[in-house]
C-alpha cells in the first residue's frame, strides 16, 4: 500500500480494504493517513512479507499489487497467496 494514498480511494469502492506492505515506514504513514478509515475498521493494514497473506481463504474480491514484486522475499509463495485469497470465478494471477 506505499504511503497509503490509494488506500482511501479503494476504501470508498469497497466494504473494506485489506493492505499490507513489507515495510515499517510505508505503515506509519498509510496509518496517519488512513486514520479514520481504520478507526471506522472499514481499513486494516497490516506489516507483512506477503508469504502468508492475513486474509482468509477465498475471501477476497480483488488483489492490487503495483511496483512491489521486487520486495517479495519469494514470489512464487507470494503469487500463490494471491490465488488462495481470492474468491472462487475471480481471475487468478499467472504463473
Amino acid at each position: 500500500f506505499g504511503p497509503g494514498r490509494t488506500i482511501g480511494l479503494l476504501a470508498d469502492r469497497s466494504a473494506s480494504v485489506t493492505g499490507v506492505d513489507v515495510s515499517a515506514q510505508m505503515l506509519r504513514q498509510a496509518t496517519r493517513r488512513n486514520a479514520n478509515l481504520i478507526d471506522t475498521q472499514r481499513v486494516s493494514l497490516t506489516l507483512n512479507d506477503g508469504t502468508r497473506l492475513p486474509i482468509e481463504g477465498d475471501s477476497a474480491d480483488a488483489v492490487l499489487s503495483v511496483h512491489n514484486i521486487y520486495f517479495w522475499p519469494d514470489p512464487k509463495t507470494t503469487t500463490n497467496e494471491i490465488a488462495r485469497v481470492l474468491r472462487p470465478g475471480r481471475s487468478r494471477p499467472r504463473r
